[in-house]
């Protein structure tokens, strides 16, 4: 009898379980979300976080940090750099793993930002508007694709 009882809660808690579970498939995923084959993500990119990186470069003199779009073979990639000119060559010689091979072609700068973080916080924004295909990514950049 004891045994039986323990298998009975041992189901229900099991049951309860799949019930609650985000992406277990018993409910649709909560709106805002994407559904993926490792569950849910959110739509949204997280800024790069560089512990230091504010004290670096106020002593190395970089006060503008700009945003910029690249387009490539496979589609749009964003960034952002101190040094927008520095960084597209790095680009063309296969130095960025990410546009190795898929031919960067420079399409868009953004206005200077004042620190790193606001540039980091604008390329997130940029780069979730381009994987969406928001139509504010269009109107922001003035690129016809």
């Amino acid at each position: 009898m004891e045994a039986l009882i323990l298998i009975i809660t041992v189901v229900i808690i099991l049951v309860a379980t799949l019930l609650v579970t985000p992406g277990s498939g018993v409910f649709p995923p909560r709106a805002g979300r994407r559904r993926s084959r490792w569950g849910t993500r959110s739509r949204w990119i997280e800024p790069e976080h560089l512990p230091g990186q504010a004290e670096r470069d106020r002593a190395l003199g970089r006060t503008r940090f700009y945003v910029y779009v690249l387009d490539t073979d496979i589609g749009p990639y964003v960034g952002h750099s101190y040094h927008v000119g520095r960084r597209y060559e790095e680009h063309l010689r296969g130095e960025v793993p990410s546009t190795a091979g898929e031919n960067p072609e420079l399409v868009w700068t953004s206005r200077p930002f004042d620190t790193r973080e606001e540039a980091a916080s604008f390329e997130a924004a940029m780069k979730a508007m381009a994987r969406k295909g928001d139509p504010r990514f269009d109107e922001i950049t003035h690129i016809d694709w």
